[in-house]
């Protein structure tokens, strides 16, 4: 059957994509390639969005093009509410992942031309959306794993509010106050997330 759709899809790009997602078969590279948004479509068609293994899907995304197993992501969580452990820490994990290939560029911009580093997510090019979509979600999610995630930020890339968010869902207070206060240096940012964390430890203070 797949055989078949395969032919069929090659010969005319018009026929309903859709097929080649029968029995869990994933469109190859140069489908997703070409058309991008159809094969998001199908894999997130209400038919099949909750059917196929979305973690499956991923990877095999990933080995395409990162940038479109991270929309398949961000429209899991955003849109379909899919709030399983393994989907937001595959997300968090690939957004940082990018944020790492990206960052080198970034910082021979700022050697070269003797500039301070943006606020973060206000980076230039991707870098800003990536980093933006980061913080996002890392305040916004449940379900991720702090310790997981702080194992994947590493020391080159200098992620330090991601860092005081993280710290913060661990309660490790003091080292995310530490973080405000010493490293990112912003007085608000940590009057903030003393009201914020006052309510599970009225010591923060």
């Amino acid at each position: 059957m797949y055989v078949t759709c395969l032919a069929n899809c090659r010969s005319c790009m018009s026929h309903d994509l859709s097929c080649y997602v029968c029995h869990l078969s994933y469109p190859p590279r140069w489908v997703i390639e070409k058309h991008p948004d159809k094969c998001l479509d199908i894999f997130l068609d209400p038919n099949t969005v909750h059917s196929l293994p979305q973690l499956e899907v991923v990877e095999h995304l990933k080995s395409i093009n990162p940038d479109i197993a991270l929309q398949y992501l961000e429209r899991l969580v955003d849109i379909w509410n899919v709030n399983t452990e393994d989907i937001e820490n595959s997300l968090i994990i690939l957004l940082i992942e990018r944020i790492s290939e990206e960052w080198p560029a970034y910082q021979g911009i700022l050697v070269s031309h003797g500039v301070e580093p943006s606020l973060p997510g206000c980076e230039p090019g991707k870098l800003g959306g990536l980093r933006e979509s980061l913080i996002h979600f890392l305040e916004r999610l449940q379900n991720y794993s702090p310790s997981l995630v702080i194992r994947h930020l590493g020391y080159e890339v200098p992620l330090y509010q991601e860092l005081a968010v993280l710290y913060g869902r661990q309660r490790d207070y003091e080292k995310a106050l530490a973080l405000y206060c010493h490293v990112i240096k912003d007085r608000q940012k940590a009057e903030d997330f003393c009201h914020k964390y006052f309510h599970l430890d009225n010591q923060i203070y």
